[in-house]
């Protein structure tokens, strides 16, 4: 009834997933936790409130396309096939044939990745400099005023993401293991 299918790997840090098709019969026992155990929030809200007028006999249905919105939940996460994944860590193309793309294009696109905050601007310039096909700019550190200046109190203390490198609440933080809210990557709290 379930068939295992491939494996789905995190784009960040490589994590991998293990993707069926079919019955799912975890789902059949655990019902609305099973969803909560995947990381599918709002599954996991909706077959709990559709069980308790039902008497729990949707946990009898749910089993059927489980799989399926697990799947289509790991890509809308991001998740890479194992070809995918495969040809990310080597440098390759997914696609047998592809054309050239311009060099523009290709600057056209590292911009995008600086101004969503993928690419810091010394990493952008770098990236630039490699197509081109120039030395990369080194620029001077800004000088820093030498007069004390008062730092206000932070209300809202961050720190970065080790895997994607945006700001993260230390509030959200706790003991253990956590999840960045923008990657997904796991993050060990102290």
């Amino acid at each position: 009834m379930s068939k295992y299918v491939a494996k789905a790997f995190h784009p960040v840090n490589g994590s991998q997933e293990d993707v069926w098709e079919g019955f799912s019969w975890p789902c059949l026992f655990l019902g609305c936790f099973w969803f909560a155990a995947k990381g599918m929030w709002g599954w996991t809200v909706l077959s709990f409130l559709v069980a308790v007028p039902s008497f729990g006999v949707s946990w009898f249905i749910f089993p059927f396309f489980a799989n399926v919105l697990h799947a289509s939940s790991l890509r809308k996460q991001g998740y890479l096939t194992e070809k995918e994944w495969h040809a990310k860590k080597t440098g390759g193309s997914t696609q047998e044939r592809s054309e050239p793309s311009s060099v523009a294009d290709e600057l056209a696109k590292l911009s995008a990745l600086m101004k969503q905050g993928v690419l810091t601007e010394t990493e952008f310039r770098s990236q630039k400099a490699k197509l081109i096909g120039t030395p990369p700019v080194q620029q001077a550190p800004a000088e820093r005023p030498l007069k004390a200046e008062a730092v206000p109190p932070i209300d809202n203390p961050t720190t970065p993401c080790p895997m994607c490198r945006k700001q993260i609440r230390i509030a959200w933080l706790k003991v253990g293991e956590n999840i960045c809210p923008h990657c997904g990557g796991k993050i060990i709290g102290e």
